[in-house]
């Protein structure tokens, strides 16, 4: 009985921490505020990826002519798989399994997955900052 109540405690600890780390936004330290990067990692053939080029970046571009997105393939790529990796773990901290497609790094924030709406205003705020 100890032993089940301790399986149901594990099991919901890691949900309540995968549920957390999500498709959210977190910060860190930029390396250069008055310069920004934004990379954008994706897969070839990923639907999620295709949602967030067709319905996400055409409007930020829109409003944010100057801004550049490096946008890198990774599922198809040894070596950019291994540079999505360094920029994850190295610069932001991450671990591996937390990685997944499409990720956006800009400024001190990242996004795994689908931006959500609030992600979408951060995002924003970010690019209007270091681009003035």
């Amino acid at each position: 009985m100890f032993f089940r109540k301790l399986l149901i405690s594990i099991i919901l600890i890691l949900l309540i921490i995968s549920a957390l780390f999500s498709n959210s936004t977190f910060a860190v330290q930029a390396e250069n505020k008055g310069s920004t990067f934004f990379f954008y990692f994706y897969g070839d053939g990923c639907p999620f990826c295709d949602q967030v080029e067709k319905n996400f970046f055409p409007e930020l571009k829109e409003r944010n002519p100057d801004l550049e997105i490096k946008k890198i393939e990774v599922w198809h790529s040894p070596e950019n798989a291994k540079f999505f990796q360094e920029i994850a773990t190295e610069n932001f901290g991450l671990d591996f399994i937390e990685l997944g497609v499409p990720a956006m790094f800009i400024g001190e924030y990242y996004i795994i997955g689908l931006p959500s709406q609030r992600d979408e205003e951060v995002i924003e705020q970010i690019v209007r900052r270091y681009l003035s």
